[in-house]
């Protein structure tokens, strides 16, 4: 089942927002859809996952200025863990995988400008 994990933004008078979901998520990351309703040009989105031990940015997109839908994804490894290369073909996604997030993600807004609104939803596999 995939659920939403959405995040009504409004930033405060520095441009800034960071709020973190109120349930954890164990599942993996399908899409971020991010609605610009009048953030300022140039606003700075980052999606975190927050574990037990560790947290890692999943998202880091500058000058998000449009809706606009992003599939996060990571290299895929072989068992010695290097990254498997698809030699000439960049064109190949044969070799990227969903990225797997567990515990509570954070969406922060920077330079959003001043009492600025959008919506960030993350749809996660759980």
């Amino acid at each position: 089942m995939i659920i939403p994990y959405p995040f009504n933004i409004t930033t405060d008078g520095s441009g800034d927002y960071t709020a973190t979901a109120n349930r954890p998520c164990n599942g993996y990351l399908v899409i971020v859809e991010a609605l610009d309703t009048d953030l300022s040009a140039g606003a700075d989105l980052t999606v975190t996952a927050s574990g037990d031990a560790n947290s890692i940015d999943v998202l880091t997109e500058g000058d998000f200025d449009s809706d606009v839908n992003y599939y996060p994804r990571a290299k895929a490894c072989d068992t010695s863990t290097a990254t498997i290369d698809e030699g000439d073909d960049t064109s190949s996604f044969a070799h990227w995988v969903r990225l797997h997030v567990s515990g509570l993600i954070t969406v922060t807004i920077a330079n959003g400008g001043d009492t600025k609104t959008g919506k960030v939803v993350d749809w996660i596999e759980e």
